[in-house]
């Protein structure tokens, strides 16, 4: 289960979000946070740990285009609207058809990765965002 935290500021929101890791027992998780700049809708800060290393990211609004996986079919606004829900968990964009059944999951080896997995008829299809 995907547990928050949403913490709003005039200048910046952010959210906390506690994100299971495939493959492991649901009591395992990264913790990260998400801070999200007024200046462009998908400029977002991350930092996370795993509990034992910090990882830091930053994705800019004007690269989100590259960083659509191929297996998702939806067009560049519901790509758009899919990472701002699920990272932002804004109320409007969360109860969008697009967002329906899709999930974060994350895996960490030198690196963390976050990966959007939407259940589509019982087949799990993976986005993955790195």
């Amino acid at each position: 289960m995907l547990g928050l935290i949403q913490l709003v500021n005039a200048a910046m929101s952010t959210t906390i979000l506690r994100i299971p890791r495939s493959g492991h027992d649901n009591d395992e998780f990264v913790i990260v946070r998400v801070e999200q700049n007024d200046s462009s809708r998908l400029d977002l800060y991350f930092c996370g740990t795993d509990g034992e290393s910090p990882f830091v990211t930053r994705v800019k609004h004007s690269v989100v285009e590259k960083l659509k996986n191929k297996a998702f079919t939806g067009t560049l606004d519901e790509w758009q609207t899919v990472l701002f829900a699920l990272f932002t968990h804004r109320e409007e964009s969360l109860n969008q058809d697009v967002v329906k059944d899709v999930e974060l999951v994350s895996t960490v080896d030198d690196s963390l990765t976050i990966i959007i997995r939407k259940n589509i008829d019982g087949i799990t299809v993976s986005y993955i965002l790195v």
